[in-house]
């Protein structure tokens, strides 16, 4: 579970969601959903693997199925999971995090906004171009 932002406050809430969202983490019925989400992925795709949707390479459940919102955890739709490598995970997860507007975007949405940010990045675009795209998307936004 990832730590606090910096001035980031804990509250009983908060907390009891990060304790439920761990507990369900390390269950066997998430467990048996990502199987579930990976035999269904390959059904619908036709494809004989399933890829990161950050940088297309292949993806296996020893990595990670990103929430792209949480409302539904515990009975995620097929479409509220991405699959992600670690790495492009956790970069996906600082993206989002790194300031205050995508913040007050709903969960859904920017991760919705960011995966091309990311894509890009992933892909070697120079910093100045991903942050030029990153603020033309958060104005559109705003």
């Amino acid at each position: 579970m990832r730590k606090l932002r910096p001035n980031q406050q804990r509250s009983v809430g908060r907390d009891a969601h990060r304790a439920l969202y761990a507990e369900y983490m390390a269950s066997a019925a998430w467990w048996e959903r990502r199987r579930e989400w990976e035999r269904t992925e390959l059904a619908s795709t036709g494809l004989p693997a399933v890829l990161c949707v950050a940088c297309n390479m292949k993806w296996t459940l020893r990595d990670d199925l990103h929430h792209i919102d949480y409302d539904r955890l515990g009975d995620e739709a097929h479409d509220d999971l991405w699959p992600m490598h670690r790495p492009c995970h956790t970069k996906m997860h600082q993206l989002i995090e790194s300031s205050k507007s995508w913040r007050r975007m709903s969960r859904r949405f920017a991760n919705v906004q960011a995966l091309p940010v990311l894509r890009r990045e992933i892909a070697g675009l120079p910093a100045d171009e991903i942050q030029t795209l990153t603020v033309t998307g958060l104005k559109e936004f705003l």
